[in-house]
Order: C-alpha cells, then structure tokens, then sequence
C-alpha cells in the first residue's frame, strides 16, 4: 500500500512539474513574441507541442507568427488547429478569415440547409471541455432531483422533482453530446491544409489518372478515403478527387 501511495505522489509531483515547466515555457515565448523574436518563440511553441501539451492559445500564438512573418498557409494551419480546440473563440476565427485572404483558391461552400447550420453553430459555442463541464454538473442536478423523487414523501415535491429532473437530464444529454462530437472531430484528423504551391487533383489514386482540377496552398480540404500514399478529398463546393498524401498536412 506504501509503494502505491508513494507512486501515485511521485506521478503527481511530475505531472505538476511539467504543467508548472509548461507554463514557463508559455510565458518566455510570449515575452520573446512581443519583442519579435519569431524564431526563437516558434522554438518554444514548438517544444510544447512535442511535450503533448496542446491547447488553443499555443496554436493560436503560432499562427499570429507565421501570420507576421508572411507565412500564411502555417498561418491558417496552425488557427484551423486552435479553432478545433476552441471553436468559440471569435479571435482565432478572425484572424483566420484573414489568413484565408491571403491565399490563391476562393470556394464557395455548397450552402447548407438553416437548422444544420445553426445546430453547428450551437455546438461551437463552447469547448469540448465546457460541454463536458457542463454535461457534469447537470448529470449531478439530476442526481439530486431524482434524490427528491425518491425520498421525499410530498405529492408536489414529487411531481416538481420528477419534471425538474428530466429537464436536466435532457441537458446532460445534449452537452455531453456536444462535447464528444467537438472531441471526435479533434481525433478524427480528417481535414487538411494544401502545402504544396500547387496539386493536380487526379480522378483515380495514381498518376495516370485523368487531371481534374488544381488547388493551391494554404486550402482546406476533407479527407474522405485513402489508398496508400494516395487520399481522396472533397472541397467545400463538392468537388472530388485524389492527390499525393504528402502535398498536404492534416489539421
């Protein structure tokens, strides 16, 4: 029971360690980023990232360098990034929609229909982790609602309980739905940045396929199947097609 306890301490005292080195580390690229030491915040940012510790702001940070240094296909790669973690941020989308300014191919989406749109902007609202949060503490009200139910002995308290309860119990469900449907999409890894100047979308997985279209850097593509080295992507219009896996870096 002593060895357990004590590994359990020292696994503790690492994974604060690292946090706190983190943190520092956050902070020393922020202090060189406002000087304009790009290089040497990237450097950091970098080495963060390589720690397994992802987060929105780091993502962030390093789009707004890439951005400064005239880099805008890293630019949008690393905001698409930060977005996927925080899509809620209406800075991260900003500075987005200006980096997309800067590249070659302007698609239009196919539109989609009202309440899909909104349902997606619903679920954006918030982080994976908020909706987790919030999924939590409404499974806990009702929790304690059906607690009431079941012991207390009034009629009316009974049916206020019963009512209640089933409202947060439908809350719970919604948000812990928007939150696993935000961590997916995270995990998925099915959209990707164009970093070639420019790719020949071919109609079959190899190069003797028929030449359909050219897209150029820093566009954002979905990823629908792969064979090999080779991936099928769609874009926002709809149009198909396969290219190399190496043209492109997965968000």
């Amino acid at each position: 029971m002593k060895k357990i306890l004590i590994i359990l301490l020292l696994a503790i005292g690492i994974s604060q360690t690292k946090a706190e080195t983190s943190s520092q580390m956050f902070e020393k690229a922020g202090l060189l980023y406002s000087q304009s030491k790009y290089k040497e915040a990237t450097q950091i940012y970098e080495k963060i990232l390589s720690n397994d510790q992802e987060s929105a702001e780091v993502y962030y940070n390093l789009g707004n360098i890439y951005y400064k240094s005239g880099k805008f296909t890293k630019a949008i790669l690393n905001y698409e990034r930060a977005k996927l973690l925080d899509p809620s941020d209406e800075d991260i989308t900003y500075n987005l929609e200006l980096a997309n300014l800067h590249i070659q191919d302007k698609i239009q989406p196919v539109p989609q229909v009202f309440f899909v749109r909104w349902w997606h902007h619903f679920i954006n609202l918030n982080t994976a982790n908020g909706w987790g949060t919030i999924s939590l503490i409404f499974f806990i009200l009702f929790l304690t609602a059906a607690g009431f139910f079941l012991l207390t002995r009034s009629v009316l308290v009974k049916k206020g309980s019963f009512g209640i309860g089933i409202l947060f119990f439908f809350v719970f469900i919604f948000s812990f739905g928007f939150g696993w449907t935000l961590k997916c999409k995270f995990e998925r890894h099915d959209e990707a940045i164009i970093m070639a100047p420019t790719v020949t979308i071919k109609s079959s997985p190899d190069n003797n396929g028929n030449n359909l279209f050219i897209v150029h850097e820093g566009l954002k593509v979905k990823i629908t199947d792969q064979i090999g080295k080779w991936v099928e992507i769609r874009l926002s219009d709809g149009n198909k097609g396969w290219m190399p896996d190496d043209t492109m870096t997965r968000i």
